[in-house]
């Protein structure tokens, strides 16, 4: 599993992994339902808000991976923060 984004106070940020959950954030979580689940129960309470949808301070793009170069190779590899 990963985590998405998180909101601190009305303000939206991808999460990191120098990210420090504070007491309250909002956070998102991608990964299995069961894996899921257990992230849950570990962090505290499921939330019904929907903090992907606001896209005003955190957008996002579905992309095809169609360049041969970023293909087979883990993200680690590509090191893409630091190249792009």
């Amino acid at each position: 599993f990963t985590f998405g984004r998180y909101q601190r106070e009305g303000a939206t940020e991808v999460a990191s992994g120098d990210t420090v959950f504070q007491l309250y954030d909002l956070v998102t979580v991608v990964g299995p339902a069961s894996v899921i689940s257990s992230v849950i129960t570990g962090m505290g309470d499921r939330s019904d808000l929907h903090i992907e949808r606001d896209r005003q301070q955190v957008d996002y793009r579905r992309v095809f991976v169609s360049n041969e170069d970023i293909a087979g190779k883990t993200l680690s590899e590509l090191d893409l923060p630091n190249k792009l």
